[in-house]
């Protein structure tokens, strides 16, 4: 991925990330997606840090 996509795709999953945010009472499955999304933004913001490092 170059660092537009992954600067595209990490703002597509915080955007995610903040609707289930927003929901009053979550399920298991929300709490899931949530800790899911949690570790793929981590994961991008890694490899998008050693793109810039570069």
């Amino acid at each position: 991925m170059t660092k537009e996509e992954l600067e595209k795709e990490i703002e597509k999953l915080k955007e995610h990330q903040f609707m289930i945010d927003m929901i009053d009472h979550w399920t298991d499955e929300d709490r899931e997606a949530y800790d899911n999304l949690t570790k793929l933004i981590k994961e991008l913001e890694e490899k998008l840090s050693k793109l810039n490092d570069k």
